[in-house]
Parts: C-alpha cells; sequence; structure tokens
C-alpha cells in the first residue's frame, strides 16, 4: 500500500517541484527587469542586462542567448552597452537550476533601458520552460518597448 502511495506521490512531487524552479526564475527575471528599468529612470541613465556566465561581463559566445546561465544587470555609462570596469553592478545572478529553456526572442541576449525607461530595443520574449516539464506548461516574460514586463502562458496557445 505505501509503494503504491509513493508511486502516486512522487510524480506529483516532480511536477510541483519543476513548477516552482520556473516560478522562481521567472520571479527573479522579472523582479531584475523592473528594478533595471526603475534605475534607470530614477539615474537619467541606461542600465543594461545581458547573460553573462562569468556573472562580470557580458556574454560573448555562441550561448549568450541562453538565460540560464545567469544575467548581470548594471549601469551602462558609456552606452556601449558592455559592461566596462567603472560601470557599477546593480544586480549579478548566477545559474538558474532545473530549466530545460530560458532563451529570448532577441539573439543577442541582451536588454537595455534608455535613461527614460524605454527599452533599446523594441519587445521581446523570454521563454522559460522547466526540466520535465510538458510544452504546455511553457511561459513567457514580455517585455514591450515602453520597457514594461508581463507574464504570458505561451504554452496554452501552442495547442
Amino acid at each position: 500500500m505505501l509503494a503504491i502511495l509513493m508511486g502516486l506521490a512522487v510524480p506529483s512531487f516532480s511536477t510541483l517541484l519543476s513548477g516552482w524552479r520556473r516560478d522562481s526564475a521567472v520571479n527573479d527575471f522579472m523582479g531584475d527587469l523592473q528594478l533595471a528599468r526603475s534605475t534607470a529612470i530614477r539615474t537619467s541613465r541606461a542600465v543594461a542586462m545581458c547573460v553573462s556566465s562569468d556573472a562580470t561581463t557580458c556574454d560573448a559566445s555562441p550561448s549568450r542567448n541562453d538565460w540560464r546561465q545567469g544575467w548581470i544587470v548594471f549601469s551602462d555609462l558609456d552606452g556601449n552597452n558592455t559592461r566596462n570596469n567603472n560601470e557599477p553592478f546593480i544586480v549579478q545572478r548566477g545559474p538558474v537550476i532545473g530549466l530545460q529553456r530560458m532563451d529570448s526572442s532577441i539573439a543577442q541576449g541582451r536588454l537595455v533601458f534608455r535613461s527614460n525607461g524605454l527599452l533599446n530595443s523594441g519587445s521581446n520574449t523570454v521563454s522559460i520552460l522547466a526540466n520535465g516539464a510538458s510544452a504546455t506548461s511553457l511561459v513567457g516574460v514580455r517585455i514591450t518597448q515602453a520597457g514594461r514586463a508581463s507574464l504570458l502562458k505561451l504554452g496554452e496557445t501552442s495547442q
């Protein structure tokens, strides 16, 4: 009887755990987006958010669109969209575990907020899917050109 109960509980717990990991990544990402935008407005300076595997520089590798590696947010004092040693960090995030996908619709893996809070590149979506999850649980963080972030349920629309 215990084996039957365990057989029923383990898959449910696994699904619950993968959902927690996805939701945690979404919350961290959206929170850092909002912080980047508000900092750009507050300081009247551009703020950049980019994929970073070492938590100090923006990646230039072919996998730079993979936000699972981690990311940094920094004040872009010289406006070159790349972090230099004199540009202060706002956020440094390490690798995100438990996700099979966290990539954006922009190839460069970089979001830059102008001093007025507008996104430099136009609207973008970052798609997030937990390990072992079905495609129906795919979510997206949509960033409008106005710099506002919202959550989309992408998996439900793809059925």
